[in-house]
């Protein structure tokens, strides 16, 4: 009876926080650019750092080479490739027509963050006052710069936060991952937009390089693996309360594809739920906990209703309530990266996410993952 009670009180909360990011979602304004009127421009530096992506580099520099906006520099730090990426960048800086600079990341001492060294390797390089990031299997669309320049001028923010989605997917195993990383790339935003802040994503990320040093870059999170995108966001949100935005527009969209199979997935996943239990803000941290206790909660739920133990009917209650309001919020954010042809299959994702987040955060925790031939 305690426990009915209280799965129906948390599912309340939890479906009034999921219409919390539909509001917040909804209501980021889509930016459209071409509002420099005054013909301001800042030099940009594009940051990628890389490992082993000889065969995705040469679709993101063309990429690069064919945006609009012309007044930025590329730089490549390369994290000890054991592929052919250093010739790949070699033989297309030769013949490109954009500045692109290569640098190695040191090997004399021990870096527990390859990532965070690496971008901060690049931005002591950078001349460059806006800084951005991606990763080098990631695909940009022609006014990619040109719209985070104009959002800069236009809106004044110190971090820049924006959309990444997956390129078109080939089953439906990429295809619930697709949903289940716009229900993060949702949340995201519509946290930004609510003024707390609580996740991002290193793939598409812009912010003043000034800025970085004045939070002092990753000093005080440099031991964390994984996080280069996140921690910097919180530290940079606690001196600029009102510094992080989210751009929500088409045209600033990076896709890169979904892990092809599922112990890539998991380990990627593992890097990512290991995060949490570090952030230091205490409002990133209230949300990630608040979530997987409810979903913790459901999914004793779930079992409980095997063995007899909660009513079928306020189980089914339960699990119709939690999936019509994410159908409506998920909806939206598929329809607006153009994947709303995969919004059949949230009622199923529904049921099957709960399992997932729990397991996740549990092996996120308390266990060591791979990463490009790593181990963390």
């Amino acid at each position: 009876m305690i426990f009915e009670f209280v799965i129906s009180i948390a599912t309340i909360l939890y479906c009034g926080f999921t219409i919390f990011l539909y509001y917040n979602w909804a209501n980021i304004e889509v930016f459209e650019g071409g509002q420099n009127a005054n013909k301001i421009f800042q030099k940009i530096t594009v940051i990628i750092p890389v490992r082993n992506e000889a065969e995705n580099l040469p679709s993101l520099l063309l990429d690069l080479e064919n945006q609009s906006f012309k007044i930025f520099e590329v730089i490549i730090i390369d994290d000890h490739s054991e592929d052919a990426t250093l010739e790949v960048v070699e033989k297309i800086k030769a013949r490109s027509s954009i500045e692109i600079k290569l640098f190695p990341l040191p090997s004399k001492r021990k870096i527990l963050s390859h990532k965070k060294a690496a971008i901060s390797l690049a931005i002591s390089k950078a001349e460059g006052e806006i800084i951005v990031t991606t990763d080098g299997d990631c695909r940009v669309g022609p006014n990619w710069l040109r719209h985070i320049h104009d959002y800069f001028i236009t809106h004044k923010p110190k971090f820049v936060s924006s959309g990444v989605t997956f390129l078109p997917e080939n089953n439906v195993f990429e295809k619930f991952q697709t949903i289940e990383f716009m229900s993060l790339i949702g949340s995201g935003a519509a946290c930004m937009h609510a003024g707390i802040p609580n996740m991002c994503n290193g793939a598409n990320l812009a912010y003043i390089k000034e800025i970085f040093h004045e939070v002092n870059g990753f000093e005080g999170v440099e031991h964390i693996p994984s996080g280069d995108d996140e921690f910097l966001m919180h530290k940079i949100n606690e001196k600029y309360p009102k510094g992080v935005r989210f751009l929500k527009s088409n045209q600033t969209i990076v896709s890169t594809a979904a892990k092809p199979d599922f112990w890539s997935f998991f380990q990627q996943r593992k890097r990512w739920g290991g995060k949490w239990s570090y952030y230091r803000s205490k409002s990133p941290k209230f949300v990630a906990l608040g979530i997987f206790s409810y979903h913790l909660l459901f999914v004793l739920a779930v079992l409980s209703g095997f063995i007899g133990l909660i009513e079928i009917n306020l189980l089914l209650i339960i699990f119709i309530a939690k999936t019509l309001v994410e159908y409506a919020y998920l909806h939206r954010i598929l329809n607006f990266y153009k994947k709303k042809d995969l919004s059949f299959l949230i009622p199923l994702m529904s049921f099957i996410h709960p399992f997932y987040i729990v397991i996740m955060a549990f092996a996120g925790t308390f266990g060591a993952y791979h990463w490009k031939g790593r181990e963390f």
